[in-house]
Protein backbone atom coordinates (compact mmCIF):
# COMPACT_ATOMS: atom_id res chain seq x y z
CA UNK A 1 0.00 0.00 0.00
CA UNK A 2 1.43 3.27 -1.35
CA UNK A 3 1.42 5.96 1.23
CA UNK A 4 -0.29 9.75 1.12
CA UNK A 5 2.35 12.45 1.03
CA UNK A 6 1.06 16.20 -0.43
CA UNK A 7 2.48 19.78 -0.32
CA UNK A 8 0.72 22.55 -2.32
CA UNK A 9 1.22 26.17 -2.21
CA UNK A 10 -1.13 28.50 -0.35
CA UNK A 11 -0.08 31.92 -1.50
CA UNK A 12 -0.23 31.72 -5.10
CA UNK A 13 -2.41 29.79 -7.71
CA UNK A 14 -1.81 28.53 -11.37
CA UNK A 15 -2.59 31.02 -13.86
CA UNK A 16 -1.56 33.86 -11.32
CA UNK A 17 0.97 36.70 -11.52
CA UNK A 18 3.12 37.97 -8.70
CA UNK A 19 5.51 41.01 -8.21
CA UNK A 20 9.38 41.41 -10.07
CA UNK A 21 11.66 40.91 -7.01
CA UNK A 22 12.12 38.68 -4.28
CA UNK A 23 9.01 36.11 -3.76
CA UNK A 24 8.05 33.77 -0.61
CA UNK A 25 6.14 31.37 -1.34
CA UNK A 26 4.38 29.20 1.44
CA UNK A 27 2.25 26.46 1.75
CA UNK A 28 1.59 23.13 3.92
CA UNK A 29 2.25 19.78 3.12
CA UNK A 30 1.27 16.39 5.53
CA UNK A 31 1.22 12.74 4.90
CA UNK A 32 -0.63 9.94 6.37
CA UNK A 33 1.15 9.53 9.96
CA UNK A 34 4.79 9.31 8.77
CA UNK A 35 5.12 13.16 9.38
CA UNK A 36 7.09 15.38 6.72
CA UNK A 37 10.80 15.31 6.70
CA UNK A 38 11.64 17.75 3.91
CA UNK A 39 9.49 19.50 1.35
CA UNK A 40 11.62 20.51 -2.05
CA UNK A 41 10.49 23.92 -4.02
CA UNK A 42 11.40 24.89 -7.47
CA UNK A 43 10.77 27.75 -9.46
CA UNK A 44 11.58 26.35 -12.65
CA UNK A 45 8.89 23.50 -13.20
CA UNK A 46 10.97 20.89 -11.36
CA UNK A 47 14.32 20.79 -12.99
CA UNK A 48 16.14 22.08 -10.51
CA UNK A 49 15.07 21.33 -7.05
CA UNK A 50 15.97 22.97 -3.23
CA UNK A 51 15.17 23.03 0.25
CA UNK A 52 12.14 25.25 1.82
CA UNK A 53 12.46 26.33 5.19
CA UNK A 54 9.82 23.81 7.47
CA UNK A 55 7.77 25.59 10.14
CA UNK A 56 6.79 23.61 13.34
CA UNK A 57 6.72 19.84 13.66
CA UNK A 58 2.84 19.61 15.49
CA UNK A 59 2.91 15.97 15.02
CA UNK A 60 2.72 12.88 12.68
CA UNK A 61 -0.81 13.78 11.52
CA UNK A 62 -0.59 17.87 11.36
CA UNK A 63 -0.04 20.07 8.60
CA UNK A 64 3.43 21.46 8.20
CA UNK A 65 4.12 24.53 7.03
CA UNK A 66 7.24 25.75 4.78
CA UNK A 67 8.41 28.33 2.58
CA UNK A 68 10.67 29.09 0.10
CA UNK A 69 12.18 32.25 -1.37
CA UNK A 70 12.77 33.12 -5.19
CA UNK A 71 14.13 36.00 -7.43
CA UNK A 72 11.19 36.42 -9.77
CA UNK A 73 12.43 38.80 -12.80
CA UNK A 74 9.88 41.22 -14.87
CA UNK A 75 8.54 39.85 -17.82
CA UNK A 76 9.47 36.52 -17.30
CA UNK A 77 6.95 33.51 -16.45
CA UNK A 78 7.64 30.71 -14.15
CA UNK A 79 6.58 27.04 -13.12
CA UNK A 80 6.69 27.05 -9.75
CA UNK A 81 6.59 23.57 -7.72
CA UNK A 82 6.32 21.84 -4.80
CA UNK A 83 7.04 18.25 -3.18
CA UNK A 84 6.62 16.86 0.25
CA UNK A 85 9.12 13.61 1.66
CA UNK A 86 7.80 11.51 4.52
CA UNK A 87 9.56 10.32 7.37
CA UNK A 88 8.59 7.36 5.66
CA UNK A 89 10.95 7.98 2.43
CA UNK A 90 7.39 7.95 0.44
CA UNK A 91 7.90 11.45 -1.78
CA UNK A 92 5.60 13.28 -3.98
CA UNK A 93 5.99 12.79 -7.74
CA UNK A 94 4.98 13.51 -11.53
CA UNK A 95 2.59 10.51 -11.70
CA UNK A 96 -0.94 11.37 -10.00
CA UNK A 97 -1.54 8.32 -7.52
CA UNK A 98 -5.45 7.92 -6.64
CA UNK A 99 -7.16 5.65 -3.98
CA UNK A 100 -10.00 3.86 -5.07
CA UNK A 101 -12.24 6.47 -3.28
CA UNK A 102 -10.96 9.19 -5.30
CA UNK A 103 -8.95 11.42 -2.73
CA UNK A 104 -5.54 11.68 -1.56
CA UNK A 105 -4.21 12.82 -4.77
CA UNK A 106 0.34 12.38 -4.39
CA UNK A 107 1.22 14.49 -7.62
CA UNK A 108 3.66 17.19 -7.53
CA UNK A 109 1.49 20.42 -7.61
CA UNK A 110 2.55 22.92 -10.48
CA UNK A 111 1.46 26.64 -10.39
CA UNK A 112 2.09 28.77 -13.99
CA UNK A 113 2.51 32.55 -13.21
CA UNK A 114 3.86 35.19 -14.62
CA UNK A 115 5.91 38.15 -13.40
CA UNK A 116 4.02 41.65 -13.96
Amino acid sequence: NKLTVRSFATNVRDGGSVHAGPQTIRGIAFDSGSGIKAVQFSSDGGTTWRNATLGADYGRYSFRRWEAAFTAQRGKSYTLACRAIANSGETQTHIPVWNPAGFLRDVIETYKVSVS
